[in-house]
């Protein structure tokens, strides 16, 4: 986990790919992993995430293999595409098919049928069971727009490029997505990187 002081509030958290399977290890309904996922793996905003249907969970097109994700309504009610892994979009298709009693959802409804106020009460009950059961008091600054900034970094760090996961993200400004979103990198970033120098 990394930590940075955040200006508007307590601290900007960077989790690893365990960090987040932890989160999710902590999380027993459907719903809220779907929830946290669509914010960790897709960099949806928590507005967003509140917005996603069956029906915006599309195959890439042509040739390419994977899935995309329509965002309609995003920042500023700008539309853009993200990807969503595979194994997401096999939870959420059997999600659908069983919600509601094993009645589905309906292709144009939401996934996530709650309030921003819910998802943020998931994600601190979350925070404070990794605190309790790990006595990281880091775990204690995590918020939803974390789990985002988390999908931005990692992204990155794995070598997809700025411009695509700024599209992606719904990022218009290279300069607020490098302070706000790659501004810690992990260690084994840095590792890598200091190697170059130290051999």
């Amino acid at each position: 986990m990394r930590l940075a002081d955040n200006p508007d509030k307590g601290r900007k958290v960077w989790l690893t790919e365990s960090e987040v399977d932890e989160l999710l290890g902590v999380v027993e309904d459907t719903e809220k992993r779907i929830a946290f996922r669509l914010m960790a793996h897709c960099g949806l905003r928590t507005k967003e995430v509140l917005r996603v249907t069956p029906n915006d969970v599309r195959p890439m097109d042509g040739n390419q293999a994977g899935y995309k994700l329509r965002v309609w309504e995003g920042k500023g009610d700008k539309y853009r595409e993200t990807w969503a892994p595979g194994d997401l979009v096999q939870v959420i298709q059997t999600y659908t098919d069983m919600a509601n009693g094993g009645n589905g959802i309906e292709p144009d409804e939401p996934l996530i049928d709650t309030t921003r106020r819910t998802v943020q009460r998931w994600i601190k009950a979350a925070r404070e069971t990794l605190e309790a059961e790990t006595g990281d008091e880091g775990w204690g600054y995590l918020s939803a727009h974390d789990l985002r900034r988390t999908w931005g970094t990692r992204a990155i760090e794995s070598g997809v490029l700025p411009t695509v996961v700024m599209q992606a993200g719904g990022w218009d400004d290279f300069k607020t997505f490098q302070e706000h979103y790659m501004g810690q990198h992990s260690d084994s970033v840095v590792s890598r990187e200091a190697a170059k120098v130290l051999g």
